[in-house]
């Protein structure tokens, strides 16, 4: 069996997997735990959107931090 499909699907994560302080956002990838489970099942147009929001979601974790 090959997997393929998964080595096509672009993703945010760098290999740090911390959550913040309210368990909101992964510190690396700046996904939610629910957008990570879901990551390899959702559409490219709803993968594209959550890394088009991951510069604010930066910020936003830097004003909290």
């Amino acid at each position: 069996m090959t997997f393929d499909f998964f080595e096509k699907i672009v993703s945010p994560c760098i290999n740090i997997c911390e959550y913040d302080q309210s368990n909101s956002y992964c510190t690396g990838c700046f996904r939610t735990p629910n957008e990570i489970a879901k990551w390899f099942y959702m559409t490219p147009e709803n993968r594209s959107k959550i890394i088009e929001s991951i510069p604010s979601r930066k910020n936003i974790l830097k004003k909290i931090n």
